[in-house]
């Protein structure tokens, strides 16, 4: 199960996002529950220092529990993700949808920061999963 938690102010539209990023959860977990966190950029900042050592915010942060009750939560900050699609050049849904997959993806181990051979795998599924999810037309 996906619980969508919102702090940030922004609207999202929870069905939508859930049925979507399920896919990615159902094939690369299992049947597990997991939060996906929106939260401001002041809160993404803060979070990003005290576990991460940086001082700005990030798009997405992943914190795998592997509790029966909370598999784990993915966080994320839709300002930053908003910045990052007009920096990138592609729709604000799209980069959402990447970054949903992406904290999914380390939330299932792959770790592109540790491990190099790994980070080619995961950013190949990433653009795989992605890819399929659009096919299927999902928005929100």
């Amino acid at each position: 199960m996906i619980r969508v938690i919102n702090r940030s102010g922004e609207k999202i539209v929870e069905d939508e996002l859930r049925e979507s990023i399920y896919l990615v959860l159902k094939e690369e977990i299992g049947d597990v529950n997991v939060n996906i966190v929106f939260v401001t950029i002041d809160e993404m900042k803060s979070l990003n220092k005290e576990f991460m050592g940086i001082e700005e915010p990030t798009d997405v942060l992943t914190f795998p529990y592997h509790d029966e009750d909370v598999y784990g939560e993915v966080i994320i900050c839709p300002e930053v993700v908003r910045k990052n699609a007009e920096r990138f050049s592609v729709a604000y849904e799209d980069e959402l949808l990447t970054v949903m997959v992406h904290g999914i993806l380390h939330l299932a181990g792959y770790d592109h920061e540790r491990e190099n051979r790994k980070a080619d795998e995961m950013f190949k599924k990433q653009r795989e999963y992605v890819e399929r999810i659009k096919g299927e037309g999902k928005k929100w």
